[in-house]
């Protein structure tokens, strides 16, 4: 549970980073939330975090969107909208998948 804890931790914060609209700021913390689901990641494939859903599909998907796409976007102030939107959407299927 640490891991979920700590990937909706950094979710908040980047989503927090990003209502300042501070480049440097959304960009760290990005990082920050990649490293850390990159963690829970890791942690799923050795059996150490149990999810509600069969298969890898969502969890390798949700992961996906954290460690290439988010850092691929975090420096395009346009694309910030979008982060913002699929960040609550990861949060939300957070609950859902390690519910």
């Amino acid at each position: 549970m640490m891991y979920v804890q700590h990937m909706n931790e950094a979710g908040r914060a980047l989503l927090a980073a990003l209502e300042t609209k501070d480049t440097s700021a959304i960009q760290a913390s990005a990082k920050q939330f990649a490293q850390a689901v990159e963690a829970a990641w890791q942690a799923y494939l050795r059996g150490e975090v149990a999810t509600q859903t069969r298969g890898q599909a969502l969890p390798r998907t949700m992961h996906q969107f954290a460690t290439v796409e988010l850092p691929a976007k975090a420096a395009d102030p346009q694309a910030w909208p979008a982060i913002a939107r699929e960040t609550r959407i990861f949060l939300n299927m957070l609950g859902v998948v390690a519910g």
